[in-house]
């Protein structure tokens, strides 16, 4: 999965500014009074999570930041697109509610509230993956055929964000 966004906080200082959190799937991304940009999931072995280290989210500075993990547990994040922390958390990610994703609060709403504006929230589930990019569990000898000619497919774009556009965008 990947959560993405974009944050402007207006204050940082206090408790934990949340970006995103679910309890469907059990997954969060927020700020942490110090300004260090945190994301964790909630496995077997409860919540685990990696943070930024000495880079920090600043006030009044729009910023994007996102925490992605693939099939085997990698977790990476990111801040304006440079990887500030990698970690390997493995296993499935545990659901601990029912409650789906909040935007800019805890999963009550209430607590942990955003300070400022968060934008261009991105959300996804699944990853598209290759034996050429390290997928075991994948066959695709076309995709690897052309990775071990030189050609690499690393960023994609879709015309639409829902499915119908999209794949009538492939075709013209």
């Amino acid at each position: 999965f990947s959560l993405e966004a974009t944050v402007l906080p207006t204050e940082i200082a206090g408790d934990r500014r949340n970006i995103l959190e679910a309890q469907t799937p059990a997954v969060a991304l927020f700020i942490e009074p110090g300004g260090k940009l945190v994301g964790s999931v909630h496995t077997a072995q409860g919540w685990q999570g990696l943070d930024s280290g000495a880079t920090l989210i600043a006030v009044r500075t729009s910023t994007r930041v996102a925490l992605r993990r693939d099939a085997s547990g990698a977790m990476v994040l990111s801040i304006n697109g440079k990887v500030v922390a990698s970690k390997n958390i493995p296993g499935p990610i545990v659901n601990v509610g029912e409650a789906g994703f909040k935007i800019g609060s805890w999963v009550d709403g209430v607590r942990f509230p955003f300070q400022g504006k968060v934008s261009e929230v991105m959300v996804r589930q699944g990853a598209v993956d290759a034996g050429c990019y390290g997928a075991k569990d994948l066959m695709t000898p076309n995709m690897d055929a052309l990775a071990a000619r030189g050609v690499r497919f690393t960023q994609f774009y879709a015309a639409a964000p829902v499915c119908s556009p999209s794949r009538a965008g492939l075709l013209t």
